[in-house]
């Protein structure tokens, strides 16, 4: 395996278990192995879109605390 691959592979598998503690999962199947195909259509990430937006318009003091939110919920 390519270093490219190696690294995207790492990425996927790293993304898809961070994505659904930050957010709920619709599909309720997020992994590595099928991380890109599940994001190719774009459905996943428009509704992490919208949950980080409502999240921003819910906290009504701007961008920079939901992100503080979001960072401390993983953790």
């Amino acid at each position: 395996m390519e270093k490219r691959d190696e690294f995207l592979t790492a990425m996927a598998e790293d993304l898809a278990e961070w994505m659904p503690r930050l957010f709920s999962d619709p599909a309720g199947d997020l992994e590595g192995d099928n991380f890109f195909e599940k994001i190719s259509d774009g459905t996943l990430l428009c509704h992490y879109a919208k949950e980080l937006h409502r999240r921003m318009l819910d906290s009504n003091s701007g961008y920079k605390d939901v992100f503080l939110c979001v960072l401390v919920s993983v953790h």
